[in-house]
């Protein structure tokens, strides 16, 4: 029996700061991931394949359920004014986005959206 998986991923992202108070920040990060149980056989003799009352579930097909195929984005913008030294505004958003392409019991595929706001206020010294 063998299990193979392949994974491929990528990150990247940026920060520029067109302004002395402005900052400006990007990412994103994609994957992609298979992998695969390869088929077993039950070690039994001719016997085993008799139908027996108690033993209604066939596992010819026990395999499959092992497998995987996904993928999966995220990217996100994020900014920040400073008003003065001390105070500053923040925002941004995020998109997550996640593709299953082989579910067995529950179909995870969807996506969320996520904005923020926000009021910081810095005190003391660092």
């Amino acid at each position: 029996m063998s299990y193979e998986t392949t994974i491929n991923t990528l990150l990247g992202g940026f920060k520029i700061k067109p302004s002395e108070r402005f900052h400006l920040t990007v990412d994103l990060a994609w994957n992609d991931a298979e992998a695969a149980m390869g088929s077993f056989r039950f070690p039994a003799g001719e016997a085993f394949g008799v139908p027996r009352p108690n033993q209604s579930y066939d596992f010819a097909e026990t395999h499959l359920y092992s497998d995987l195929s996904s993928t999966f984005i995220e990217a996100g913008l994020q900014a920040r004014y400073e008003v003065k030294s001390s105070l500053y505004l923040t925002g941004g958003y995020r998109h997550l986005d996640f593709e299953d392409d082989a579910p067995y019991l529950l179909n995870g595929t969807g996506s969320a959206d996520f904005y923020n706001f926000g009021i910081g206020w810095t005190f003391g010294s660092m």
